[in-house]
């Protein structure tokens, strides 16, 4: 309903706000401001000392479903229908990711995106309703991972990486790992003992053992 909440260690409410319609995402930069993407605002800044709201003009009125920071303090917003947008913190500088500056936007094969996710190598890892796709911040260009076929057809909804450079990739067709050593897949069904082939989420604890959550339940 696009309240913003405020919560201590307790979970005690210390406040709350409407900020929009529909949060669609929300995260923390490195300078410790808060972003939103809004549904049909683009996004918001929030500087949590003061409480000074600003935005991008270039994303106004679009839909921002999700934003994630690499390590050259670089947001990346992915706004429904169009792609991906890049944010600079030290320059204030938006731009959006396109053919002539990324060498090749075949490899983003879809614009709606659900996921993203910015793995120990800084390249950005983009969950979509294609599969995925990855990009190389620091090279700034697409690079090929070569998905299987039945991944370029399943939906996407959750990334993350293992310690060991492994990634996990939650869709509707089961969980993958990419071996980033051999570039080779493994996908993991309810044939191996997942309540749910559909994975909304995943992540590995102190101890080394994935954790995901379906629409049956947590595995």
């Amino acid at each position: 309903d696009g309240y913003l909440f405020k919560l201590d260690n307790d979970g005690n409410i210390l406040f709350r706000q409407r900020e929009a319609s529909e949060i669609m995402c929300i995260t923390k930069d490195s300078n410790g401001d808060l972003w939103m993407g809004v549904r049909n605002l683009g996004v918001l800044r929030i500087n949590p000392d003061n409480g000074r709201r600003t935005s991008i003009d270039m994303l106004k009125g679009k839909n921002v479903t999700d934003i994630v920071e690499n390590g050259n303090r670089t947001l990346f917003l992915s706004v429904s229908g169009e792609g991906i947008w890049k944010y600079s913190l030290r320059t204030g500088q938006c731009s959006k990711l396109t053919s002539s500056n990324t060498g090749s936007m075949q490899l983003l094969t879809n614009t709606y995106i659900n996921k993203m996710f910015n793995d120990s190598k800084e390249r950005l890892w983009i969950g979509h309703y294609l599969g995925i796709s990855c990009y190389d911040t620091q090279a700034e260009r697409f690079i090929n991972v070569e998905p299987d076929t039945l991944l370029k057809t399943s939906v996407c909804y959750a990334l993350t990486e293992t310690r060991d450079g492994k990634i996990l990739i939650g869709t509707n067709n089961g969980l993958y790992q990419w071996d980033g050593s051999d570039g080779k897949y493994t996908r993991y069904t309810t044939n191996d003992g997942l309540s749910s082939d559909m994975i909304c989420g995943g992540g590995e604890d102190l101890d080394g053992n994935i954790w995901c959550s379906t629409f049956r339940g947590i595995n």
